[in-house]
């Protein structure tokens, strides 16, 4: 098929000048590669991620307070964040810097670490994503794991509906199947 061009005359279809591929996970690798682009290095699992103090503490109370509270690690070059896989914790700095959304797939770990770290803007973001109405493939269980964790209450009524209807569901098609087969499960 061909396409018309701005003075009218008509050229072959062309391939896309930028090809689209699938999105891959982990494509920043915060690896310290541009020295001019961190001034400090967070090991989690013993995985380093090179950031900037002053774009974390940014976004978020606990780097803040690390960074410029009076803290020793304020003077440290390396600081081990424990508790958090490297992963996660992937996840969690390409949402914050903005490089990744809030995903299906990411949003347990981008929500528990932005409650940990006290970064109220992506704490925003994961909520709205839990909350948008068949936006999200996250079970009903998982968002009720999230919303008794966070004290996100109504994530909680939500999920409880969407476990209720499950279940009804469920009752529903054994029922039907028990009459069909003509067994009595009472």
């Amino acid at each position: 098929m061909s396409d018309p061009t701005p003075n009218g005359t008509k050229r072959q279809s062309e391939a896309p000048a930028y090809p689209t591929a699938a999105k891959k996970r982990n494509a920043v690798p915060f690896d310290g590669s541009d020295p001019d682009l961190h001034d400090v290095v967070l090991v989690v699992e013993e995985k380093k991620f090179y950031v900037n103090k002053k774009q974390l503490a940014l976004h978020s109370k606990f780097f803040h307070r690390m960074f410029y509270g009076g803290f020793e690690e304020a003077k440290k070059e390396e600081i081990e964040i424990k508790e958090a896989s490297a992963d996660d914790f992937q996840k969690f700095l390409e949402v914050v810097h903005g490089l990744e959304d809030v995903e299906d797939t990411t949003v347990e770990a981008v929500f528990d670490l932005s409650g940990r770290f006290e970064c109220k803007h992506i704490i925003k973001k994961c909520k709205k994503f839990l909350l948008a109405d068949n936006q999200n493939k996250v079970r009903p269980q998982t968002k009720l794991a999230l919303a008794i964790r966070h004290n996100f209450e109504e994530l909680k009524i939500e999920a409880l509906a969407a476990i209720k209807k499950q279940e009804s569901r469920r009752d529903l098609i054994f029922n039907q199947w028990a009459r069909l087969s003509g067994h009595n499960y009472n």
